[in-house]
């Protein structure tokens, strides 16, 4: 059987990398990095599976994709005071890493931009995961190799495996990253110890 979040099998709530306004910036300018939204697009992806409002507008009616306007969050650097706080040995004027990579920061960004509460935690266990997306609330947790968020979405306790949605759909045979499936296996040597844990569950 599998359980999930509210909405962990509809397509129309998958959100890809590939096709953000900001990926194409860096393309056209031919940036040494591009494909690095896989955080913000995973965001979006927790965000969507449990139903939270993600849709912004401008005052003309255009709107914008939801995780190119939370990734601009990570980079105004009028927000950079309060993401100090939230990690001072990571500030974003004076690290190797950019802001939206760093998990420790996704609570304050998207409580900020979208006004939904989620949790980071430390956390190496695949049953605890499990448990988790089981209860209906969605998981943000990061690859080693390559370096990459997924979101998971649901757990089917017949394969013992979880279900993701993965922002870059290039990484599969069938060029699509919608509920796919991760291991006990990969989990347990592929999969740094922490979560970004959105929603309340049941």
């Amino acid at each position: 059987m599998i359980k999930g979040t509210p909405y962990w099998n509809d397509p129309y709530r998958y959100y890809t990398q590939v096709n953000n306004a900001l990926e194409e910036v860096l393309r056209r300018y031919k940036a040494e990095e591009s494909a690095v939204t896989c955080g913000p697009t995973t965001a979006i992806n927790c965000l969507a599976s449990i139903g939270a409002e993600i849709d912004t507008l401008t005052p003309a009616g255009w709107s914008p994709q939801p995780e190119d306007v939370l990734t601009l969050w990570f980079h105004d650097q009028r927000n950079w005071p309060v993401l100090s706080e939230v990690r001072k040995e990571t500030r974003p004027d004076d690290t190797k890493y950019s802001p939206h990579e760093v998990p420790q920061y996704y609570p304050t960004a998207v409580k900020e931009v979208f006004g939904v509460e989620c949790v980071f935690r430390w956390i190496f266990d695949f049953q605890e995961i499990a448990d988790i997306v089981s209860s209906g609330r969605a998981v943000q947790i990061a690859k080693k190799k390559p370096g990459h968020y997924i979101a998971v979405v649901a757990y089917d306790d017949f394969t013992e495996q979880l279900i993701i949605n993965d922002p870059y759909p290039q990484f599969y045979v069938n060029n699509n990253g919608f509920n796919q499936h991760l291991s006990k296996h990969e989990y347990s040597f592929n999969i740094q110890p922490y979560a970004i844990i959105y929603g309340e569950g049941k």
